[in-house]
């Protein structure tokens, strides 16, 4: 997936070779004083995991903020078992869109 195509409100998938770890960030001076936000890092693996370790992710859109993680600006937000996160913008070519269910 090439993050010129995520659209926002589409569900998309890892692949069942794909493994994940979050991060916690915590921000300061920001508007609101501190914020922590999580970072999910998605890479491939050689082990296969179950359908029921894939994770369902829902594309929320980007923002540009005044914070960066790792040097990035700019931050692709996803809901992912009801929590909002940052995909590492180098995890997003692992996740593949779900087919629209009224074409299947």
């Amino acid at each position: 997936m090439k993050v010129a195509d995520l659209i926002p409100g589409s569900i998309y998938v890892s692949d069942e070779k794909t493994v994940t770890k979050d991060f916690e960030h915590t921000i300061l001076g920001t508007k609101n004083g501190i914020l922590v936000v999580r970072e999910r890092n998605i890479w491939r693996t050689y082990r296969i995991n179950s359908q029921s370790d894939q994770k369902i992710y829902m594309y929320l859109g980007f923002t540009r903020d005044a914070w960066s993680i790792n040097d990035i600006y700019k931050h692709h937000w996803f809901l992912v078992s009801g929590e909002k996160i940052i995909v590492n913008n180098y995890s997003l070519r692992l996740l593949r869109e779900l087919p629209d269910a009224s074409s299947i």
